[in-house]
């Protein structure tokens, strides 16, 4: 792995630059990122979208044509 930095004129600030980059970059990648904990709709949410699918589903039904009646 190469870190370079030639921001500064001085090699030992550029050198410790260089390091403080490394040292971040070697946490961000030793990081472990939380689990995710898988949760569960609760039964009135569930409830509530079928009504409301139910409201949509007869209010475009009532939209349609009869053709041949």
């Amino acid at each position: 792995m190469q870190i370079i930095c030639d921001e500064e004129r001085s090699q030992y600030l550029n050198k410790e630059k260089a390091i403080e980059r490394l040292i971040v970059l070697l946490t961000k990648a030793l990081h472990k990122p939380k689990a995710r904990k898988p949760t569960k709709v609760s039964k009135a949410v569930k409830a509530a979208r079928l009504d409301s699918k139910k409201i949509n589903s007869a209010k475009k039904e009532s939209r349609r044509r009869v053709i041949g009646d």
